[in-house]
């Protein structure tokens, strides 16, 4: 009988793998499960750390050249903190790190201490700073000290945030060594990504930045054992670049439109084709080059120009780019036709300023010649006094062996300098020396009168003296073209005649009266009435002809006489203006505009007289107004609405219904009066032209 080995071999393998699997889960089955930190009376720091099973074996190194020691827990595990910030005595901070094989606690000092351990069952104890049975001795060998090294990094050491005078939103963050990041956006976020567990526990943490007003919102860090994240969230469309110099990591974030490190944005504008560049620890020369191959130009770079540089940049113009690198390491560039010099800035001041320094002693050697410039639009005497700076020769523009005369009778000047400088001095007596713009100025003034009146009044009278009319009584009915002048004109035995007046609140205006005739007396009564309406408009325009930051004026109108008297004097006639007058100085600017200093009166005389002296009624403005180039513009005005409404009556009389209104004399009044002023500038850019044809 065959007996079939194929399953014994199955299950004799299957042993052999649970045996070993076993065995590893047995070597790695500790865990590290608390740790306990206390400042002890002597200076120094106890480290308890406790697991959940036998002690480990435990391998320690001593750092001299960072301040640490590391002590490895071989074939432990842990979940507990990765960082503990302590700040006691010598011990700064302690980092626990885990892997598939060891455990490392890493304790971080300010300066190197002796230190010491023990082991008892579940429990190891770190004594730092003690000074009895201390080991100093343990320190990293030669052969292992690039590997341990590399394993202390301390990765992120700071994240701060600041604003810079653009309005830039920048985020620096400060690293123990060079250390890559992976950046990408993903839409209004930046992603800042590290390898491994790089950023302590006191700055994983959420920064509200809003406060800072720049185009960042938050910033959040956060770490687990294989990544760290740094996560940059923006409020409004922005744009953004890394750099590295040195050991500090910067994030620039600018708004879509703005430009970086663009202190004048009308003198700094970048319009360069766009551009990628994403290097780590690259050759600032080869970056340089690399520009220089893109935008096809001619590169000489200094042997001064040294170092590395790490830039992550998206869709950057290459002139900001290039700008970005020369200003990180202290570059500066010079650009003649299609030949670009890139140097330290030292090294190009030096070299400018001894290029000036040379030319300043050929210019010494020049010979001096004599020449004449003649001065065609401006006064000869003062283009010398701006060339020659006054009473102050630091302001002159000749040498220390030049010389200027000013000759009248051809409005010239007559200059002794070198050919450079009088070539200089020609150069920039044809930038001043041209025509003065000329402008005319007319002006309107309208002014529009209205008013109405309107007059109600009675007079009561009687009349002592016989009339036989028929039966002796009668009534008469009469009418006049003035009711107060009829009474005054009329002889004595005119029928309209009312001797004793009871009641006088006649109106200057046309009328009617009744008589009413008894024996001996006549009862008169008198009703006058008036009514005014009408208007008027007047249009003054004054104009006037002038240059440029000249005023001028004119006038239009009288003076009015009076006269006066003293004692010394005697009697004197004295006028008084009573005019239209425009005052006005014009100053054109580059862009066609006109700035107009301008004062208008339009005075009349009135009838009101102040013993001999007349009164004026006086209507000015004056201003300061910048006006386009023929464009009208409405400088001002005036309104009045003077309403009146005025009523005479009888006391008592008036008060009676009805017949209180023959006792009354009324008056109203409505007058308005508006005055505008308008005023139209034009440059008037050519000359008149007279051509007569026989």
């Amino acid at each position: 009988m065959k007996i079939n080995s194929r399953p014994q071999k199955i299950i004799l393998q299957l042993v052999i793998f649970l045996f070993f699997y076993l065995s590893s889960v047995t070597a790695l089955a500790v865990n590290l499960i608390n740790m306990k930190v206390s400042a002890l009376s002597n200076n120094s720091v106890e480290i308890e750390l406790k697991f959940d099973d036998k002690a480990p074996l435990v391998k320690d190194y001593s750092f001299p050249n960072i301040p640490s020691i590391a002590f490895d827990l071989m074939d432990t595990n842990t979940n507990i903190k990765k960082y503990n910030d302590i700040k006691t005595y010598d011990v700064n901070y302690i980092q626990v790190r885990d892997d598939q094989e060891k455990t490392r606690v890493l304790v971080v000092l300010n300066q190197q201490t002796n230190y010491n351990y023990k082991t008892e069952h579940n429990t190891i104890t770190l004594f730092i700073g003690v000074s009895e049975d201390s080991r100093t001795d343990c320190l990293v060998d030669e052969g292992n000290k690039e590997v341990l090294d590399s394993e202390l990094s301390l990765g992120i050491t700071k994240i701060d945030f600041k604003k810079n005078d653009q309005g830039n939103g920048l985020v620096v963050i400060d690293l123990d060594d060079s250390i890559a990041v992976n950046t990408y956006k993903d839409g209004n976020k930046v992603y800042l990504e590290f390898d491994g567990d790089i950023i302590p526990l006191s700055l994983r943490n959420r920064y509200d930045v809003n406060d800072f007003n720049t185009p960042v919102s938050i910033i959040d860090s956060s770490s687990d054992n294989k990544k760290s994240f740094i996560i940059i969230e923006m409020k409004k469309a922005y744009e953004y670049f890394v750099f590295q110099a040195n050991n500090q990591l910067t994030i620039n974030i600018s708004q879509k439109e703005s430009q970086y490190l663009n202190a004048n944005k009308s003198a700094e504008i970048f319009s360069g084709n766009k551009i990628d560049l994403n290097f780590q620890d690259v050759d600032i020369r080869s970056v340089l080059q690399i520009i220089a191959d893109f935008n096809k130009f001619n590169l000489v770079v200094s042997d001064a120009v040294t170092g590395k540089i790490t830039l992550h940049l998206d869709q950057v113009p290459w002139d900001q780019a290039l700008d970005i690198v020369m200003k990180t390491k202290g570059l500066d560039k010079r650009i003649k036709d299609n030949i670009m010099l890139v140097a330290p800035m030292d090294e190009l001041t030096a070299r400018e300023k001894s290029f000036l320094e040379t030319a300043k002693q050929l210019h010494k050697l020049e010979p001096i010649r004599t020449d004449v410039i003649n001065i065609k639009y401006s006064e000869a005497d003062e283009i010398a006094k701006m060339l020659t700076g006054q009473d102050n020769k630091k302001n002159s523009f000749l040498s220390e062996d030049g010389s200027i005369q000013v000759v009248p009778r051809t409005n010239s000047l007559l200059i002794k300098e070198s050919y450079s400088k009088i070539e200089e001095i020609r150069k920039l007596i044809n930038n001043i020396d041209i025509p003065n713009k000329q402008v005319m100025i007319e002006t309107r003034i309208v002014t529009v009168n209205s008013s109405f009146k309107r007059d109600l009044g009675f007079k009561w009278g009687f009349k002592s003296k016989n009339i036989d009319i028929g039966s002796g009584r009668d009534i008469q009915i009469f009418g006049s073209g003035n009711a107060r002048s009829a009474d005054s004109d009329a002889g004595a035995d005119s029928p309209n005649v009312i001797d004793n007046l009871f009641t006088d609140l006649a109106v200057n205006g046309s009328g009617f009266g009744i008589n009413l005739n008894g024996a001996d007396n006549l009862l008169g009564l008198q009703i006058s009435a008036a009514l005014s309406d009408g208007g008027g408009e007047t249009i003054s325009e004054p104009k006037v002809f002038t240059t440029d930051k000249t005023e001028a004026t004119i006038k239009s109108g009288r003076q009015i006489p009076y006269e006066t008297t003293s004692a010394n004097d005697g009697k004197k006639i004295s006028f008084k203006d009573a005019v239209l007058s425009l005052k006005v100085k014009p100053q054109v600017t580059p862009d066609k505009h006109i700035i107009l200093d301008i004062k208008i009166n339009n005075d009349n005389a009135s009838k009101q007289l102040y013993g001999t002296a007349p009164a004026i009624d006086t209507n000015e403005i004056s201003t300061r107004v910048s006006v386009e180039n023929g464009e009208t513009l409405a400088l001002g005005g005036v309104f009045t609405h003077t309403n009146d409404n005025t009523v005479e009556k009888v006391p008592l009389l008036s008060s009676i219904p009805i017949i209180g209104n023959l006792f009354k004399r009324t008056t109203k009044g409505d007058t308005k009066k508006e005055i505008l002023i308008f005023i139209t500038p034009t440059i008037v850019n050519e000359r008149l032209n007279v051509s007569v044809k026989g």
